[in-house]
This record gives structure tokens, sequence and C-alpha cells, in this order.
């Protein structure tokens, strides 16, 4: 059960499971070099070329923006596909979705129209200028700013873990 030019070509069987899955959206997870990419590059060629989807309706989500770079690079040399059905395919990360999905429906979710999303650096940046401009853990500081930083960290995971709501506004 092979296409000319190989797009389940050197896949393992549970691979060639993955790729020709036929129930709708699937979730390839592996460890790290395991081989997501390869499969999810073959599971897109399989969905254009076999199943005749319009690219433009598949959305691929990956770990890192090197896979989503490679997936769409890779995807034009596939049977069937080529580079223009490839640049219709909506790859990337599964963060850039994510800040997608807010920046279009933020509002439904009362987000503020200017959403800003921060890195860790830029996280950890801003708890240590509230820490210092609160004064707040004060009973950590004598260790540092971090860790009276990780104290808070630790302290929002746990009231957000037990579901409770903190409303600060």
């Amino acid at each position: 059960m092979s296409l000319p030019g190989g797009i389940l070509e050197g896949l393992s069987e549970a691979q060639r499971e993955a790729v020709t899955h036929d129930g709708g959206p699937l979730i390839v997870l592996a460890g790290p070099g395991s081989g997501k990419t390869f499969v999810l590059i073959r599971r897109v060629a399989w969905t254009i070329a076999e199943r005749g989807v319009a690219p433009e309706t598949i959305r691929a989500l990956t770990f890192t923006n090197k896979a989503a770079r490679q997936l769409q690079e890779k995807l034009s040399d596939m049977p069937g596909v080529g580079w223009q059905a490839a640049e219709r395919v909506r790859a990337g990360t599964f963060h850039a979705f994510a800040a997608s999905l807010l920046a279009r429906f933020g509002d439904l979710l009362g987000l503020p129209a200017a959403l800003q999303i921060v890195d860790s650096a830029q996280r950890k940046r801003l708890s240590r200028e509230i820490v210092r401009d609160r004064g707040l853990f004060r009973a950590s500081l004598g260790q540092g700013v971090d860790a009276a930083i990780e104290r808070a960290w630790k302290m929002l995971d746990t009231i957000r873990n037990t579901g409770m709501d903190l409303d600060i506004a």
C-alpha cells in the first residue's frame, strides 16, 4: 500500500497508521527525534493528495518554529502536493496558534483589545518589579528577590490549580 512517489515510503507501521488515519483530527505525541515532523509532513501530504482536502483548511501544529518551517519546505516536495499547495497549509507552533485565537476571540473571553503576551524573561522582570515595588513576600526576600518571585509563582499556581478565582481587578 504505497503511493507512487513514496508518501508512505520508509514509515513504520505505527507511523503509517498515523499518516493514513481517516477518523478526523489527529494528535501525534512522541519524544524528541522520534519522527513527529516526518509523520506530520506525510500526514498533510496524504490528506491533500489522497483525500482531496483543500490545503488552506489544514492547520498543522508543531512544537517549534523550525519544525513548522521544515514541514512547509518538505511538504512542497511531496507527490501530489507541490509548493503552491504547501504554501496554503497553515503550519505553525502551538503558541502561535493560541496567540492567533486570543487575538481573534479575546474579546469573547473578556481580554483587552491590546493583549500582550509576555515571554518567560519578561514575566520574571515584571514579577521582580511588582515584588519590589509593592514590598510583597518580605519573608522570602531575605533569600533574594528570585526566591520571593518563586514563592509568588508557586502560590499563584496553587490558587489556579484549586480552581479558585483571583478577582484582583
